[in-house]
């Protein structure tokens, strides 16, 4: 299977990818005239996240392997900057090939262990200033023996999807890492405040009910809130983030409405103890009626109680 996906850099870019079989066989992005073009492909992620109850020991450990023309050979440097929040990019290391080993598949690749506290460093603050919720961002670029470098910029998006597991700039969220057997499981859910405008928002049958929580594969801190919206048939799984000791509501489209536009809602605040899972309280807010004609701004608190 070919395609070619045209993109701009300094010449004209095609995304080929050459085969759909052969694992070897790796989409590699071709520069007309100038030569070939490579990326990191992730193959394995061992810690995503950086953790503010331990920051001494945290850090955010993967594993790349540089796909090129000829494996990674003719890889001259891997960079790394990092930005906090979305600002100003800073170079934290370089790596080169006697870094470098070679992968399973034969390809180049290294083991990076970003320890929180040195990355905090490079970006001028102390972990113990940030708080959960914070993001730290990591670019990575690639620089060629032919001293052209590629970049999450300059690649083109299809590599850096899914598909292809380009891992050019990861996430590194701040937070408090969960067990996996807290905050999961039934919860008794009580309406502690309800000023919502379109009935029973988490078809409770009443004013209590029962909810079920469950993890999302990849974070520590997410969980989601089964529910069948107003018992319309619209059954959610409404993702909350348990961040250190707030608990944090996603803005969410419930799929329904009335006349136009879907029912929304977003995040009003909540609480919980990380050192004990048997209650905590949320709260949200509908944002829009989706034409249903009961307004917007209403409330909704809940207390959750472990059963």
């Amino acid at each position: 299977m070919k395609f070619l996906k045209n993109i701009s850099l300094v010449a004209l870019v095609s995304l080929v990818v050459i085969s759909c079989a052969d694992e070897d066989l790796s989409p590699i992005v071709t520069f007309d005239n100038v030569g070939k073009g490579g990326y990191p492909r992730l193959v394995q992620l061992e810690q995503g996240e950086y953790d503010l109850q331990d920051p001494d020991n945290s850090a955010f450990v993967y594993t790349v392997e540089f796909v090129t023309i000829d494996k990674g050979a003719n890889v001259d440097s891997y960079s790394l900057f990092v930005n906090l929040n979305g600002g100003d990019y800073t170079q934290h290391l370089t790596f080169g090939q006697s870094d470098f080993t070679d992968s399973e598949r034969g390809f180049r690749s290294i083991r990076v262990s970003l320890d929180f506290p040195s990355v905090a460093s490079t970006l001028g603050v102390s972990p113990a200033s940030l708080v959960s919720g914070d993001q730290i961002t990591l670019d990575t670029r690639v620089t060629l023996s032919d001293g052209i470098t590629y970049t999450f910029d300059n690649t083109a998006a299809t590599v850096n999807g899914a598909a292809f597991a380009g891992f050019f700039r990861p996430v590194i969220n701040v937070t408090c890492p969960l067990p996996d057997d807290v905050f999961v499981g039934d919860y008794t859910a009580t309406y502690s405040d309800y000023a919502g405008g379109f009935g029973d928002f988490f078809n409770l049958g009443g004013n209590s009910g029962t909810l079920t929580l469950s993890l999302v594969p990849g974070s520590t801190t997410n969980r989601t809130i089964n529910f069948d919206y107003n018992a319309f048939g619209f059954v959610q799984n409404w993702p909350i983030n348990f961040g250190c000791d707030q608990v944090t509501a996603s803005d969410y489209s419930l799929g329904a409405s009335c006349a136009g536009g879907d029912i929304t809602a977003r995040d009003a605040g909540g609480s919980f103890d990380i050192l004990n899972d048997n209650e905590f309280t949320f709260s949200i807010e509908e944002t829009q009626d989706g034409g249903c004609g009961f307004g917007t701004g209403g409330i909704i608190q809940v207390t959750m109680t472990k059963i």
